[in-house]
């Protein structure tokens, strides 16, 4: 988080179906996300594209409960989708997320 400037951040990694955090400051049980889920860090790695929200509270795909189990209140996100490249390979596939 210092070397991000942020409060808290968390490493996903995507599996399958589902993302789940390697890394998740301030959370004591791993999460888990189903893609197919709104979310914001499914959002990200179905879109492939950055999520930028000044106001989490405010938008629709922000999921409240983690902040309720841990009595942190998430102010902004970003989440950026992490990409691996195979030599060769054109297409980058989503391997994970940093929110």
């Amino acid at each position: 988080s210092a070397t991000l400037r942020a409060e808290r951040s968390s490493l996903f990694l995507v599996d399958g179906g589902e993302a789940w955090t390697r890394v998740a400051e301030g959370v004591s049980s791993e999460i888990r996300v189903p893609l197919e889920k709104t979310s914001l860090v499914a959002a990200c790695v179905r879109d492939r594209a950055p999520v930028n929200i000044r106001d989490a509270y405010e938008d629709a795909r922000f999921d409240r409960s983690v902040d309720a189990g841990s009595g942190f209140r998430t102010r902004s996100v970003l989440c950026v989708p992490v990409f691996a490249v195979s030599d060769g390979e054109k297409a980058r596939k989503v391997v994970g997320a940093v929110q």
